[in-house]
């Protein structure tokens, strides 16, 4: 039996649309940061047939066919005897990234069960997920226009992250499906020329710590990612008003001196920067909306073998 743990990672520069499905390549750079208390343990182990639980629940026949064709990419051959059991510990398809450290967590147990060269690992990954890909380090990581992964050198703890709950229920159009949806929109070439300039600014903005700056290029990037679903052929919006009444408060109590910045992934729950000596000021902010929350910090660890 291989066990492994993977952390969520959460876009600073989105990742928004592939230029390429084999191999899967990102359109622009992406820059991530990942999350401490948010994560996925995995279990692989021998058996009579193949399998896969999540959070202790038979997954549907949709979701177990996607997974054998992930599976497959390392058993080419011959009967899939596998049992998979995963317990996200974050919400499941929520926007909070938790098919990242999903697939992260698992494309390392089958590199592990079958022996596989990890040679291969990032461009394998990817075709679970792109943004599993940044799981597979710690820290701050960059994913490149090429498919690899660069580790940013980067000292994130004097930095938190808040998770605000504001609708943890599955999202109604999947990330794949959007991101295929948003290339017919109109602006989705500006889109590309504009996201790529911003990751080379944030990487530039965190070498530098300076959070003001790549707080705002991480604001610009997440609403020109929404705002591509909402001029898109079939247009769609993830975001609720709630999210957006929470953001423009945090806009306004920036104002009156509280640094801290907004993002938000595929879905409509809200994570919030801030330098940690600003905790204080952050909890109270946050104690004046009818949101749970978490606050956590970033971690150094990316996918790993299981070591408890």
């Amino acid at each position: 039996m291989i066990k492994t743990i993977a952390p969520v990672n959460i876009a600073l520069i989105k990742y928004w649309g592939k230029a390429s499905l084999d191999p899967v390549l990102p359109s622009t750079p992406s820059i991530s940061v990942a999350l401490k208390d948010f994560y996925t343990v995995t279990e692989v182990d021998q058996s009579e047939t193949f399998s896969f639980h999540l959070n202790e629940k038979p997954v549907s026949q949709e979701v177990l066919k996607k997974t054998e064709a992930f599976v497959r990419l390392f058993q080419p051959e011959g009967p899939l005897k596998l049992a998979i059991k995963s317990t996200n510990y974050v919400p499941t398809a929520a926007g909070l990234a938790s098919s990242a450290s999903g697939f992260a967590a698992l494309s390392l147990a089958l590199h592990h069960f079958y022996g596989r060269s990890l040679n291969d690992y990032v461009a394998l990954t990817a075709k679970g997920s792109g943004s599993a890909v940044r799981s597979l380090e710690g820290g701050a990581v960059m994913w490149h226009l090429d498919g690899s992964i660069e580790r940013l050198n980067i000292d994130l703890s004097a930095y938190q992250m808040a998770v605000i709950m504001i609708d943890t229920s599955p999202k109604k159009i999947p990330s794949r499906e959007a991101m295929a949806m948003v290339q017919s929109s109109p602006d989705y070439q500006g889109w590309l020329v504009r996201n790529k300039a911003r990751a080379l600014k944030l990487k530039d903005a965190l070498t530098h710590h300076d959070i003001k700056t790549w707080g705002l290029l991480m604001e610009e990037s997440t609403l020109d990612m929404h705002a591509l679903g909402a001029i898109a052929a079939a247009p769609f919006v993830y975001l609720k008003e709630a999210t957006l009444l929470l953001w423009q408060a945090l806009i306004e109590a920036r104002k009156n001196g509280l640094e801290a910045y907004a993002t938000a992934d595929a879905g409509p729950n809200l994570k919030i920067i801030f330098n940690r000596k600003n905790r204080e000021a952050i909890t109270h902010f946050l104690n004046r909306h009818p949101f749970s929350y978490v606050i956590t910090d970033f971690t150094d660890q990316g996918a790993r073998l299981w070591s408890k």
